[in-house]
Order: structure tokens, then C-alpha cells, then sequence
């Protein structure tokens, strides 16, 4: 990726403040539709759990080859494992054409699906930032510590553990790098 562009994807804390705070916007005003034009049904918990689990998916695939493989992505990932502690990511204008992209295909009367899909990337969002934040020390559960290690290990040992929000495709993809 030339270096003029580069620059477009070191983001100021507003800009990476962007994704959460549309995320969250886009997912209450879905789920307020489907209240509002829909019927409460018990199709609901699977549907969401299925669009998490396909956002877990996602979230492997992108990063695995992606961010690692794919040129142009590569060098501004580069960014983030030269420079963990800086915030380094997708320009909103991108996220915005993505989400836009994505309601176009999927309707824009949604559905619980499209839901789950936007709280696993919320999920993402929060538990990657945190991997990079938490003081290892002060971290209370066995599962935050295994969190962040993981993460780590991706850091120090990059064509392993791409999946932060789940590790399950880690594992079944003999990816998974553990200490």
C-alpha cells in the first residue's frame, strides 16, 4: 500500500470511537424495527446466535488471510502489529459503505440474523481493544488472562490465533497457538 495512503488508516480517537458508536446506534434501531414490524418469536435466539457465530467466522477469515495475506490490507495491519497501542483500523467512510452494503443485501427490514452479525463485530470491537489495554495483573478471570495471552501470542507469533472474539476456529483450523 503506497504510504499516502497509509496515513488514512491511523485513526484518531474519535474516528475509532466511529465503529462502536454506529454499531450500537445501527443495532438498537434494527432491533426497534423488528419490535415495532415484527412479531417477538422464538426464532429470535437461534437467529441471533447464528449471525454471532457467522460474525465469529468472518472475523477468522478476514483476519487470517485478509489482513495477513491480501496486499493492500496487509501493510495497514502492519500498522497495528508494528504498533499495537496505536489505534490503527478501517476509515469510517469504509465502515460506513460497509454497513450500507450489507442492509442493501440483507434488506433494510433486517432481521435477527443481521443483529447477531452486528453485536459479534461489537463483541470484536470491544474485546480487541481491551486485549490491548487490560494490565495483565489486574485482570480477575482465568478467561480474561487467556484472552489477552492469545492475543498476544498473535502479535509475537502472527499466522496463528486470528480469531479474537472466538478461538474455536483457531483450533479447528490448526491455528492456535497456546503459550
Amino acid at each position: 500500500m503506497p504510504s499516502w495512503l497509509l496515513k488514512y488508516f491511523r485513526l484518531n480517537r474519535y474516528e475509532c470511537l466511529f465503529d462502536s458508536v454506529f454499531s450500537i446506534a445501527l443495532v438498537l434501531f434494527l432491533v426497534t424495527r423488528m419490535i415495532v414490524y415484527h412479531s417477538v418469536s422464538w426464532w429470535w435466539i437461534p437467529g441471533f446466535a447464528l449471525g454471532w457465530f457467522a460474525w465469529t467466522f468472518n472475523e477468522y477469515l478476514t483476519h487470517r488471510f485478509m489482513l495477513h495475506d491480501f496486499f493492500f490490507f496487509r501493510n495497514m495491519h502492519d500498522l497495528h502489529h508494528d504498533d499495537s497501542n496505536e489505534c490503527t483500523g478501517t476509515p469510517p467512510i469504509i465502515t460506513l459503505s460497509a454497513y450500507i452494503i450489507s442492509l442493501l443485501l440483507f434488506g433494510f427490514h433486517s432481521s435477527i440474523i443481521v443483529v447477531g452479525w452486528y453485536v459479534g463485530f461489537l463483541t470484536f470491537i470491544y474485546l480487541h481493544a481491551k486485549t490491548h489495554t487490560w494490565q495483565y495483573s489486574k485482570l480477575r478471570t482465568e478467561w480474561a488472562r487467556k484472552l489477552k495471552v492469545r492475543h498476544m501470542l498473535h502479535h509475537k507469533f502472527p499466522q496463528t490465533n486470528y480469531g479474537v472474539t472466538l478461538a474455536l476456529w483457531d483450533e479447528l483450523f490448526g491455528t492456535e497457538k497456546k503459550r
